[in-house]
């Protein structure tokens, strides 16, 4: 972060920590019959995360967000069916478990009559984790020529409920 805030005063320059989440992505297919298939997918499809680096907790950005976390991995199993040699489409469940990791500080603003000034009241710290969301896939593909196929993928929103707790 480089700029302007009134808080530190001009010509802040501020870095965040690097993050790097692996991705992860694990398929497994059995074949029921030349028009039928079962499928298992182990995936992390998102990793999202901020750090700010200051050890002495005085980023100009504090009361907004010092950290944030979410991850998730989806376990999806899925069926496939062959319609004929052009057409085909698929279904599944998708299992969802994630975490989330929040925390920023909390301000209070102190006016002396001449001047105000932001003072640090509270460290905020959320955490919690979702063991078991679902949701759904649905696919099809068509085989349009020997060298063209086209396909589209539906996924369903996944609602995340998180419990943990906050200090």
């Amino acid at each position: 972060f480089s700029g302007l805030d009134e808080n530190p005063g001009l010509g802040v320059h501020e870095e965040a920590k690097e993050k790097w989440f692996p991705p992860f992505y694990a398929y497994a297919v059995y074949q029921i019959n030349e028009n039928m298939a079962a499928g298992l997918a182990i995936t992390t499809p998102f990793g999202l995360g901020t750090e700010w680096k200051n050890p002495n907790n005085t980023y100009s950005g504090r009361f907004r967000s010092l950290l944030g976390n979410v991850e998730a991995v989806y376990v999806s199993p899925t069926f496939s069916y062959k319609v004929n040699n052009m057409i085909g489409v698929g279904a599944g469940v998708d299992f969802v478990y994630s975490r989330v990791a929040l925390r920023r500080h909390q301000g209070v603003l102190f006016f002396n009559g001449v001047e105000a000034k932001m003072y640090d009241v509270a460290d905020v710290y959320l955490k919690g984790e979702d063991k078991a969301s679902f949701g759904f896939h649905v696919s099809a593909y068509a085989k349009m020529t020997e060298q063209l196929s086209v396909g589209i993928d539906y996924k369903h929103s996944v609602k995340n409920e998180y419990d943990g707790h906050g200090r």
